[in-house]
């Protein structure tokens, strides 16, 4: 068994000045107008490694800051574009504001689903998908922009205000490595097992922004339209990619399911000779009874961790081993795969298997 240990990158800490744009709601909050120095920074992780693929996925691109007050009502809110510039940002509210919410990288106000908010009750309650439009083919969370959220305190010393928000990400990562080290295994052979794709089945498919539950799903998008997808999933292109030993990864929103538990797989083809094909997956899931029996953090696909995932191919095709599984909802036995798994912040966490 081979193991690869990971730790994702997490959020550099910002300090920025900026140009925004201010709305005041003209609600009747009591104060005097105030500037705010508002320090974003991310949370800390036990080190830090270059991510290649995905090591953007930390920026922020822009934000929006809700100031409330102490009752839970809007005061002011800002749209901050973070595309040209790095320095803090100062932004203008009234001494009435005792706390600051940050979304980060949803875009403008306009269609972002918090045009409406106008109270900390309102904004506990914003779902946004995982999937970018109805054809399903382009995800929400890429490695340049990766939903984040955050919450601070706002002090004041007479009109001038500072708060230090902790953003978190609304996503998990997950990252693969194949290593194949099957025998027997050739185009014209008895049995040829071919690997097509990486695909991810049961993605969570809703972010819940401030809701302390994230990880119970409704919503689930699938990777492989092939595969007989539960009633309250669907088929969404951005799930599956063509089969690479490393450098495949996706991002997906929490799911603590055990019934619909996220699954990553490999999915190939398998061709006998005498003309019969079947396909076949290499498959681990995020539950107690797979992933979670190497490592118990990873029985669960929870937000703000990266999966580093290995798994590692054996058996002799041509002699009926290494064949996998026709359902990806039935782990392999440990004869089969080797997985591995550590956890990131981005928490790392890495996880090797092994199939024979």
């Amino acid at each position: 068994m081979k193991k690869i240990n990971f730790c994702a990158m997490a959020l550099a800490a910002l300090t920025m000045f900026s140009c925004t744009q201010e709305e005041s709601m003209n609600l009747p909050v009591a104060g005097e107008k105030a500037n705010v120095t508002l320090n974003l920074k991310g949370e800390e992780s036990a080190g830090t490694r270059a991510t290649g693929a995905t090591g953007d996925d930390t920026q922020i691109n822009n934000y929006i800051a809700f100031f409330f007050n102490e009752q839970g009502q809007l005061v002011t809110k800002h749209e901050v574009d973070k595309s040209a510039n790095t320095g803090p940002d100062r932004l203008t509210t009234t001494t009435a504001a005792t706390e600051v919410y940050v979304v980060a990288n949803v875009g403008g106000l306009t269609g972002s689903g918090f045009e409406g908010v106008v109270n900390k009750d309102q904004i506990a309650k914003v779902v946004k998908s995982l999937s970018a439009g109805g054809s399903h083919d382009t995800s929400t969370q890429t490695s340049t922009n990766v939903w984040m959220e955050g919450t601070g305190t706002v002090k004041f010393t007479e009109n001038t205000g500072a708060a230090t928000v902790t953003l978190k990400f609304l996503a998990a990562k997950v990252t693969v490595t194949v290593i194949d080290q099957r025998k027997g295994n050739t185009e014209n052979g008895a049995i040829y097992i071919k690997n097509d794709k990486i695909v991810l089945l049961n993605a969570g498919g809703d972010a819940k922004f401030f809701d302390t539950d994230k990880t119970t799903q409704t919503s689930f998008f699938n990777g492989d339209a092939s595969y007989p997808d539960p009633a309250n999933s669907v088929v969404a292109s951005f799930l599956s990619k063509t089969y690479a030993e490393s450098g495949v990864h996706f991002y997906a929103f929490g799911n603590a399911s055990s019934t619909q538990p996220t699954i990553l797989a490999i999915q190939a083809t398998r061709t006998e000779q005498n003309g019969g094909t079947s396909t076949v997956y290499y498959p681990i899931a995020f539950s107690t009874l797979d992933a979670g029996a190497i490592k118990p953090e990873a029985s669960t696909f929870a937000p703000g961790y990266s999966y580093e995932i290995t798994l590692t191919l054996t058996g002799n095709v041509a002699a009926g081993g290494g064949n996998g599984t026709v359902d990806p909802e039935q782990p392999l036995v440990s004869g089969d795969v080797t997985v591995t798994i550590e956890q990131a912040k981005w928490n790392p966490v890495d996880i090797n298997k092994e199939f024979n």
